[in-house]
């Protein structure tokens, strides 16, 4: 029960030199500033079809302070990590020796007092824009699954094309389903079409709408229990050629509060931190602290690339997903709930950080 506390009074330690009044200040400052101000487009662009634009105030504005948050807090607490193999070398090791305790508790609370005041930050992050956002009007809705499809394409002359899929186990009452569609770039200015959706041989719900680019259609779901229904797409004009883009069918189901997008935004960002601090720390052990900070924002950018060209892989790693999560925020929509798998990624890359700090830290005067 002692060595516990003792490791919680060291990650208490680190969590006061980490979390200054200054970086708080900073940080929920800049979440202030972003908070009351309105990042709705400029009226100039309204009625214009922007891909996507929902004209919800609330969505910009948790776009923006998410967006702030990130640029400004994840550099400075990863660099603080970074340094904690060189705190170490130069001072903690002083009076940390005649403790009774282990070289790993140092490296154990110190990387937890990090990550204590990132999620602190989190925190007050998430308040403050939640507590300059109104909620509104329109019932708010969660992405829940991509339809898988391959590339679709409508000519001129071509027949309407049908997409079967069954809405049973996924949807729910009030449940859409949304396409993001668009014209192949020089084939004409614009195409009418007719998308419907229904089971099989009922007239069900349609939608005709003119696209000069990338939209968003949104069809309700007639039957959420149904086992089969059939969305249908039809030209109703000539003109552009019309494109579907592969996995752009989307399902949403109602969720209970649009604040949920600030909580799966938040916790995103809370993975992040966590794993990313923990393994600049063990970077910091072996290599200076910039460049150890130059490293770990490299992997994470590396991860944010790679997110596509390998899905199954990047699901483990910790915030490999947030950008899509903040582009569905944008458009109004709460992201769905963390994979699994990116906990798992969290985990091992803090033990790999925690165990390098530890490793790193034996050398030189650190081995007192």
């Amino acid at each position: 029960m002692s060595r516990m506390a003792d490791l919680w009074r060291l990650a208490a330690l680190e969590l006061r030199r980490c979390l200054t009044p200054g970086l708080a200040a900073l940080v929920l400052g800049v979440a202030c500033f972003a908070a009351t101000r309105d990042w709705s487009p400029p009226a100039a662009l309204e009625g214009v079809p922007l891909a996507d634009a929902t004209g919800d105030e609330g969505a910009y504005r948790r776009q923006a302070v998410w967006a702030l948050f990130l640029v400004v807090a994840f550099p400075l607490l990863v660099s603080r990590a970074a340094g904690c193999a060189e705190r170490w070398r130069a001072r903690d090791a002083d009076w940390f020796a005649p403790l009774p305790l282990p070289r790993s508790a140092y490296s154990v609370s110190t990387v937890a007092g990090v990550v204590c005041a990132a999620w602190l930050l989190v925190v007050g992050t998430a308040t403050i824009t939640e507590a300059f956002t109104t909620s509104s009007d329109t019932p708010p809705l969660r992405f829940h699954a991509a339809i898988a499809h391959p590339p679709l394409a409508l000519l001129d002359d071509d027949e309407p094309m049908q997409i079967p899929w069954s809405a049973s186990g996924d949807a729910t009452n009030g449940a859409q389903l949304v396409l993001h569609p668009t014209v192949a770039p020089g084939s004409g200015p614009a195409v009418a079409v007719r998308f419907s959706l229904a089971r099989r041989g009922d007239r069900g719900i349609f939608v005709e709408r003119r696209l000069f680019g990338r939209t968003r259609i949104a069809l309700d779901v007639p039957d959420p229990d149904a086992d089969e229904l059939e969305l249908s797409i039809e030209r109703t004009s000539d003109g552009a050629v019309f494109v579907l883009p592969p996995n752009s069918v989307e399902l949403w189901v109602p969720t209970r509060s649009a604040r949920l997008a600030s909580v799966e935004l938040g916790a995103r960002c809370a993975l992040l931190l966590a794993a990313w601090i923990a393994l600049a720390a063990g970077l910091g052990a072996w290599m200076r602290a910039g460049l150890a900070t130059a490293l770990g924002a490299a992997c994470f950018l590396l991860a944010l690339v790679g997110a596509d060209a390998a899905p199954a892989l990047a699901a483990f790693v910790p915030g490999a997903d947030i950008v899509q999560a903040w582009g569905l925020v944008g458009r109004g929509v709460v992201p769905p709930s963390i994979d699994g798998r990116a906990f798992v990624g969290t985990l091992l890359l803090i033990a790999a950080g925690v165990g390098a700090l530890h490793a790193g830290i034996a050398h030189g005067r650190s081995a007192r």
